[in-house]
């Protein structure tokens, strides 16, 4: 089995092929996606559902709704350029590693003040997979 590389390099790759979201699996990239958002979130989980035992997840940015859906697959891992407190609180007691580049406060929606709209719904749902149902069905409309 190949051994994982550490989260500054997972971080460097993510930058320089210009994504936004990356999993890595036993040393294989099991997905990727330049797409800003939730939408590769729930993409990789369409994907790969119960399939991220042991992944590291590699993303530009974590929040608490990301964390939510991560934390309820099992991933090992989430390298990430930017993560939110609250993500990193939900995450801290389960055992996932949490690498962070830069740790802030809250997710905002891009330009504004506002705490982002999927860190406002995430704290609605207090089980992930309706919370991934909902991003699913009534957010992101995905087809069924």
């Amino acid at each position: 089995m190949s051994q994982e590389p550490d989260w500054k390099t997972n971080l460097r790759s993510l930058e320089k092929q210009k994504l936004t979201l990356m999993a890595i699996k036993d040393g294989h990239v099991l997905f990727h996606s330049n797409r800003p958002g939730m939408e590769p979130l729930v993409e990789l989980l369409e994907s790969n559902m119960n399939n991220l035992v042991g992944t590291t997840v590699v993303a530009r940015v974590l929040g608490l709704a990301a964390a939510k859906l991560l934390l309820w697959q099992h991933v090992m891992r989430i390298d990430a350029l930017a993560a939110s407190r609250p993500a990193q609180d939900l995450l801290r007691p389960s055992g996932i590693t949490v690498n962070a580049q830069v740790p802030v406060p809250r997710i905002h929606e891009p330009g504004k003040k506002l705490p982002c709209r999927f860190e406002r719904l995430a704290v609605k749902y207090d089980h992930p997979e309706e919370f991934y149902h909902f991003l699913r069905n009534e957010v992101l409309i995905f087809a069924p």
